[in-house]
């Protein structure tokens, strides 16, 4: 299942609902990336802060906002960014697609406390397809979580039970989802009044 994400074009109402519902007193906005030396790549929180260590400024927590290239479904990830002294947003950040720029909504309440945080996401269409992606990603965060301890993720423990669970998807194929059974988010509530509303 090949399901690609960028950064939005533009601010659609879509994206501002989505970014309501995650923190109703902030507004999404687009900064720049410029990657530093040091930054870890799906490290940001240790590598803003090794940041700010050296040049001042402070961190800002807060959601990087991809949209689908279908514009089937939004996707917010837990991330952070420098504020320079002077207050200018920067993501510091490598990214694989080699973006130049990001849409960042900040939290005003999040913080990051050495947890895994799973995205959050938001369907604009509902597809099996769409509603197959939705489970896969729960179940790898949850995979994720239970290899992740003091802020780190064991990640040849995590990748092994990950191809175990995938080879088993393989075997025994993707579960049916009907709007009246369970959302594949994960969320115990039945689809048809969680995502597939």
């Amino acid at each position: 299942m090949i399901i690609t994400s960028t950064t939005p074009t533009k601010i659609t109402p879509e994206i501002k609902a989505f970014c309501m519902e995650i923190d109703s007193t902030q507004t999404p906005i687009y900064i720049p990336v410029r990657p530093v030396p040091k930054a870890k790549m799906n490290e940001c929180f240790g590598s803003v802060l090794n940041h700010i260590s050296l040049h001042g400024g402070r961190i800002q927590y807060g959601w990087i906002i991809w949209e689908e290239l279908q514009k089937r479904f939004l996707e917010a990830e837990f991330h952070a960014v420098w504020v320079s002294p002077s207050g200018e947003f920067v993501d510091i950040m490598p990214k694989i697609d080699k973006e130049n720029t990001i849409l960042f909504m900040p939290d005003s309440k999040r913080i990051y406390k050495g947890q895994l945080i799973e995205n959050r996401r938001k369907l604009l269409v509902i597809s099996d397809l769409i509603l197959e992606w939705l489970w896969f990603g729960h179940n790898c965060h949850s995979i994720k979580e239970k290899h992740f301890e003091n802020g780190k993720l064991n990640e040849i423990a995590a990748n092994a039970e990950l191809v175990q669970w995938m080879n088993f998807v393989k075997k025994n194929g993707v579960p049916i989802f009907s709007r009246s059974g369970s959302c594949p988010c994960g969320s115990g509530k039945k689809l048809k009044l969680c995502h597939g509303r």
